[in-house]
């Protein structure tokens, strides 16, 4: 048997870029990772992405969950 490296407590998967997730109880995993996460990002007018780094420019899509 191989040796336990550590527990896993939560799943969160975050649909859209930058924005609060949802929580799992399970999810799969392919070559991306988990499976439906961070396939959406959100642009501005001028076709900008937005970014949890600078929400601002967004006003408050960042509180947003997916």
């Amino acid at each position: 048997m191989a040796d336990s490296v550590g527990v896993i407590e939560r799943l969160w998967r975050y649909p859209i870029k930058s924005t609060g997730g949802e929580r799992l109880r399970s999810v799969a995993v392919d070559e991306r990772g988990l499976v439906g996460d961070r396939l959406y990002a959100v642009r501005d007018g001028e076709g900008r992405f937005g970014s949890g780094k600078n929400p601002r420019r967004f006003g408050g899509w960042t509180a947003c969950s997916s």
